[in-house]
Parts: C-alpha cells; structure tokens; sequence
C-alpha cells in the first residue's frame, strides 16, 4: 500500500536543510584544512629560511659550510743537498793541449789525437814580447789549429825568455809607458786576420815569482789594461781576455790575496787557473791529487768571480805515485763531482822538468784515452 503524504511533503524541507548542513560542514572543513596547510607552509618556508641564513653564518658551528681542505703547506725545512759524489756531471768537459814551439808540433798533436780517438777542442802555445824567435803570430802556424775547427789559447809573455829573470827590458814598464805599442798593435792585427777565437793569457802566473812579471799586481794591471785597450782601438772582435793565475801565491799567502792582480770585470772574459802534480821529481814537492791542487783556488774563485773557469795548465808527473789513477780520478771525480763549474781542462804535453805528457807511459795513455769525455 502507499505511504502517508504528508509524511513525504515533511520530510524534504528536513533532506533540504540536511543536505545545506552537510555541504556547509564540508565548505567549513575545507576552509579549515586550506588554512592549516598555508601556515604549515609558512612554518616550513621560515624554517627554510633560517636553515640558509644559518649556513650563511660561519659563527655557528652546527650550520657552517666546510672550508676547502688546504692544500699540504712546503716545508720550511730544506731538502738534504746531495752529497758531491752523487752529482752528475751537467756539462761537457772539454780537453786542450799545450804543445811544443817547434816545427813538427801539430803533427805531434795529429798523431796523439789519432792514439786517443777523441778530438782536441783547444791547441795552447806560448809567444813573447821580447823573443827573437818567437814574438809574432805566424798565421801560417795556426793554419792546422784553424783547419781543425780547435780554439786556439795563447799565452802572450812580457819577456825576453832567453834572458831569464835578469830582463835589460822591464816589459811592464816598458808597455804602461808606451813603448810597445806598435809591436801590440801589429800583434793585435794578426789575431784580427787570423780571424777564428783567440783567447790571450797576458802574463800568466801573476802571483808567482818565477817569472819577471811575477809579483808586481800595480804593474801587471796598468799594462794588462793597456794591452786589452789597444785591441779594442785595433777592433779586434775575435779575441777573449783570459786572466790566468797560480793555484796558490808564491811566496804563500792566503788565496784571496790573488786579487790584488785582478784588472776587472770589463777585461777579463774568462779566468784560468794552472797547477801541476810535481809528485816527487823534485826535491821540494810530493804527490798531489787533483782534488788537493785546485780546490782552494777554486772555491775562492767560484765565489767571488762570475766568470767562465777554466785549468788553463794541468799534469802530473808519473814520480811518486800513480799517474794513470790520477789521470782516472781527475775526470771521473774531481770534475764531475767537486769542480762543476770548470768547463775546460788544458793539459800540458811536454817533456820539461819531468814527463809530463799523456803518453809518458802507455798506462797513463789508456787511462786519458779511457776516461777522457
């Protein structure tokens, strides 16, 4: 059967206002929700703002940003300097030859070079101002020296070696005062036409008292000058000023005192240095290495000069020792260990007061042949 009317008629303003409630309640709920998730983004906004701010601020430890990991600080310390024996040699060693004043002399020095099967980089010989034999550079002398590519090293005497030291002439004088001056000029041409590298050691061995010229330093450095000056108004631009003295002063003096002979810095190119292992040949003299010959000199040298270094005269006799081990220890050791700054070797090649040459002995021979570079 059917239900009452007015039941029905009742009941729909009642669903109505029910379904109003219902869709209020729910616009409230939303309302309530939208809002509580806007402060909840507001609260995570601020908080991610302080986070940023925090690492901003390097005061506060928790928040800092890690500094960059320094790279290691060098050491203050040095670093050990390796012992003398450990230092390679850096440089080439060249080798030169003092040879004999006599006719046959670059054959000689041919047939040594062909015994040692290594070339001769330097040929070193002797001229004086007052000989009658041996003063002028003959051009046609050197044609060998010049052909072969070799440098040539000249020791340019103030003497008269066949008056000893009891001169007529005081050559230092003698050039100072101007009475030399054609024979340098003329001397100063011959090297301008020769024209391949000279290098002049005006009186060498200043510092000892074997020769006329020794032991004077005011007169050695006027006239050394003197000579250096007229080349220069000669326009020799070929030669190289070498100032070559004695290991060590004769009569002894402390090495530093060799100074008193320097000319200076603007004649000077290069400095040599001569000394010699006289063993026992002589009465006065023992056995020497070359280690023990040179190393005050050039450690003086070294440390006050700036200028190329060369052993301008070197050799040993073969009395009282062993000549092919001095020889061996001289290149292997002595220069490449504890003389790097000598870049050339001349060695003295002649039979005078003792044997001094490189084949005296044919051990002595093999073992400059051997341990020559």
């Amino acid at each position: 059967m059917m239900g009452d009317p007015a039941v029905i008629t009742l009941n729909r303003p009642l669903q109505t206002l029910l379904i109003s409630v219902v869709v209020l309640a729910s616009m409230l709920a939303t309302t309530i929700l939208s809002s509580f998730r806007n402060n909840q983004d507001s609260n995570n906004i601020a908080g991610a703002q302080i986070y940023l701010a925090a690492r901003k601020d390097k005061k506060n430890p928790h928040f800092a940003s890690p500094s960059p990991t320094p790279s290691p600080a060098p050491s203050t310390s040095p670093s050990p300097s390796p012992s003398p024996s450990s230092v390679p040699v850096t440089r080439p060693i060249k080798v030169g030859i003092v040879v004999n004043d006599y006719a046959n002399r670059y054959g000689e020095l041919s047939s040594l070079e062909a015994s040692l099967g290594k070339s001769i980089s330097t040929v070193s010989i002797y001229k004086q101002f007052g000989s009658k034999y041996n003063s002028n550079l003959v051009l046609d002398d050197l044609s060998y020296i010049k052909s072969k590519g070799m440098k040539l090293l000249l020791a340019w005497e103030p003497w008269n070696p066949e008056q000893g030291m009891n001169q007529s002439v005081d050559y230092l004088q003698a050039i100072t005062q101007g009475q030399q001056d054609t024979y340098i000029r003329s001397f100063a041409n011959s090297v301008k036409t020769y024209g391949s590298p000279v290098t002049i050691r005006f009186g060498h061995e200043m510092n000892g008292n074997w020769y006329p010229w020794g032991n004077k330093p005011t007169q050695y450095i006027t006239s050394y000058r003197h000579v250096v000056d007229i080349f220069r108004q000669e326009g020799v631009t070929n030669v190289t000023w070498m100032w070559s003295i004695n290991f060590e002063n004769t009569p002894y003096s402390p090495i530093s005192n060799v100074s008193s002979y320097y000319p200076g810095d603007d004649v000077v190119d290069a400095i040599g240095i001569d000394g010699y292992n006289w063993g026992s040949s002589q009465s006065w003299s023992t056995w020497k290495s070359f280690k023990d010959i040179f190393i005050p000199s050039y450690n003086f040298l070294t440390s006050t000069y700036f200028k190329p270094l060369v052993v301008a005269e070197t050799a040993s006799t073969e009395l009282g020792g062993n000549k092919p081990l001095w020889i061996e220890e001289m290149f292997k050791d002595s220069l490449t260990n504890s003389f790097t700054k000598i870049t050339e070797v001349v060695w003295f090649n002649i039979l005078k007061e003792t044997d001094w040459r490189i084949n005296s002995t044919d051990a002595s021979l093999q073992s400059f042949k051997t341990n020559m570079p």
